[in-house]
Formats: C-alpha cells, sequence, structure tokens
C-alpha cells in the first residue's frame, strides 16, 4: 500500500500500550544523550571498525527521540545513518527533514544502480514535548515500492516508494562512510534533540517485537541485534560490544528520558 504522502497514519500514545493501559516500564532507564545541532554534535564509529551495521540486506532500526526544535526549509537531520556519496551500494539514512514547509520523519536506502526507496511521516500532530518511538524495517525480499515500512509509537504508518530527486536527493552529502547517530555526514546535518535506546538489527524484525521492545532497553540477547545504545551511565557503549560510539564535540546526557 503507498504511504508517500500527508497522511499522519494511526499513531498509539507513547505511554499507552496497545492494550489501553498506561505504560510501567519494569527496567531502568536513567539518561538520554543530547545533541545540539547548532554545535554539530553527534556520535560516530568509522565503517571499518564497524561491525554488522552497514547495509547489505534486512536491516531494522528503532529509537526514542525528543527534539528540542524542528529543522528549518529543506534541511534534513540525521538519526540513525550509514551513506557513502561517492559510491553508494547499500546505504541508509534514517532522519528528520523538511519538504516544503511540512516536517517528515523519513526513511530512505539506496541500492546499487541508484534505485532510491523511502516512507516519511507527516509530524503536523507533533509537539516538541513528545518522546516518539520511532521503528523502520527494510525487506530486502519486498518489491521496491514495499520494502520500507515505518512505525511511530508501535503503530504501522505504511509503506511506498519515492523517487524524486527533490525527496530522496543525498548526492550532495559529504565525501566517506561512516556509522553516524544524530547525523549523516553532511553539513548542516545534525539533530537537535535527545535520544535514547538507539536499536540497529542485520535483519527484518516484526511489529510484534517492534511493540514489546518500546518500553525496553537494548540487549545483547535480542536475535540479529548488531548495535544497541542504553546511554545510562553516561557512556557511549554499545550493549554488544562491537559498536562503541565517539562523541563529536560534547554531546551530553540528560536525565529526562521516555520511560
Amino acid at each position: 500500500m503507498g504511504f508517500w504522502g500527508a497522511n499522519t497514519g494511526n499513531i498509539l500514545d507513547p505511554h499507552q500500550r496497545l492494550g489501553g493501559s498506561d505504560c510501567v516500564s519494569t527496567e531502568a532507564n536513567t539518561h538520554a544523550a543530547r545533541f545540539q545541532s547548532a554545535s554539530s554534535q553527534h556520535a560516530t564509529r568509522a565503517i571499518g571498525s564497524c561491525v554488522g551495521v552497514n547495509m547489505t540486506g534486512d536491516r531494522a532500526i528503532h529509537t526514542w527521540m525528543k527534539l528540542d526544535s524542528l529543522p528549518g526549509s529543506g534541511v534534513i537531520w540525521g538519526i540513525v545513518a550509514v551513506w557513502d556519496s561517492d559510491g553508494p551500494s547499500y546505504n541508509y539514512v534514517f532522519t528528520v527533514r523538511d519538504v516544503s514547509g511540512t516536517k517528515y520523519v523519513a526513511a530512505n536506502t539506496h541500492r546499487a544502480g541508484g534505485n532510491n526507496a523511502g516512507v516519511r511521516w507527516d509530524m503536523s500532530s507533533f509537539t516538541l514535548t513528545d518522546w516518539l518511538y520511532l521503528a523502520w524495517v527494510y525487506d530486502a525480499s519486498e518489491p521496491q515500492a514495499t520494502e520500507n515500512e515505518l512505525w511511530v509509537n508501535g503503530a504501522s504508518q505504511g509503506n511506498g516508494t519515492i523517487f524524486s530527486a527533490a525527496n530522496n536527493d543525498f548526492t550532495s552529502a559529504g565525501s566517506g562512510i561512516d556509522f553516524d547517530i544524530a547525523h549523516f555526514n553532511a553539513a548542516g546535518t545534525y539533530l537537535d534533540g535527545r535520544l535514547d535506546c538507539v536499536t540497529v538489527y542485520d535483519a527484518k524484525i516484526t511489529e510484534a517485537q517492534i511493540q514489546d521492545r518500546q518500553y525496553k532497553q537494548p540487549k545483547a540477547s535480542w536475535d540479529d541485534i548488531q548495535a544497541g545504545y542504553k546511554f545510562d551511565g553516561e557512556v557511549w557503549t554499545d550493549v554488544t560490544g562491537n559498536n562503541e560510539l565517539t562523541p563529536q564535540n560534547s554531546p551530553t546526557f540528560v536525565t529526562d528520558t521516555p520511560f
């Protein structure tokens, strides 16, 4: 089914479980990471030192996000990204972006041969006081029109394809390739806000898993997890032990967390 458009979809209150009862997490969650766009703050790891986060096939990411501001006209902010503008083969960008004055959460993939695909969610119902639980799944076995799907607060926002250069052109991104949090390897693409429980898989995950893990810290025992960042203890450690991040320009930690 097509999603690319102004449909705001069915959004669950992030403080309500699917059955309607109030969310009470049994897990401690002491810190989130805060990034300031004006200071170019982000966290990164050179892709040559990474394990399992480069785009070689199926992919899934989920994270909590709370913005301190919104991107200006035509501006794109990275949430999680692997991007090589010099010769992309399998790359991805999970972003907050402005398209003609409308703010979106978007997920885009770039495959060999210039085949771009992506999905986006219109943020019109969003306010800056909201923590959002975001998830994106890429299914390499699906046709290009349906290979990406986006969830907001545990509710699917559908899937679709985009080809317009105006809406999916990342060729101006900087050279080189990195695994980035709160950035996607280009000047001016730094997130302004907080992230928590950033989790990356090298496989598809199900809607049931997305919903079940909404109020849980990432765990090394989860199948196919390649990176997971709690930010508790004010550290950039990956729960898998493989992809520790290096902070850039002094991002900080805050005790304002989603659960």
